[in-house]
Parts: C-alpha cells; sequence; structure tokens
C-alpha cells in the first residue's frame, strides 16, 4: 500500500528514525510498507511511514482485539473501539 505524503517529509518520522521506518521503502516520495508475514502477504505494515503494525495487539479467543475492537495505529499494540 502506498500512502502519498509531502515529499519533504515521508523520508524520515523524526530526525532519529531510518527510512519508512526500515519497515518500508521510499518511491517517488511515499513508503511502500513491507510485509510483516512471509505467509500471508495482506499482513503489511501501515501509515504514512510505515509506523503502525496491525498485528502486534493482543488476541483474545483466536481474534486480533478479541474481534470487538481494532488495534489502532495511534500507540502501536493498544486495541480501540471500532
Amino acid at each position: 500500500m502506498k500512502l502519498h505524503v509531502d515529499v519533504d517529509t515521508v523520508r524520515f518520522r523524526t530526525n532519529t528514525s531510518r527510512v519508512c521506518e526500515g519497515r518500508g521503502a521510499c518511491s517517488c516520495g511515499a513508503c511502500d510498507c513491507f510485509s510483516i508475514s512471509t505467509t500471508d502477504p495482506n499482513k503489511r505494515y501501515s501509515g504514512a511511514f510505515c509506523q503502525c503494525d496491525d498485528y502486534s495487539c493482543d488476541y483474545s479467543d483466536n481474534q486480533l482485539c478479541g474481534g470487538e475492537r481494532v488495534c489502532a495505529c495511534i500507540k502501536e499494540g493498544v486495541c480501540v473501539s471500532k
């Protein structure tokens, strides 16, 4: 998934971060986020800087966030209401 943002800011989220957080490649000013899993290409990093990982949240009843909530990009690994 490519997300287009300002070319001057896309490469680094902060002064000390890596290009696309090390989780994607910068292509024409946008981060092209890598896949998280080698067995499931649909599991990918997301966010303008590939800073999000929807699969790091807790699982309950074999479902991400118990199926009742979603994994938030606000703070990685936190489940929030849908």
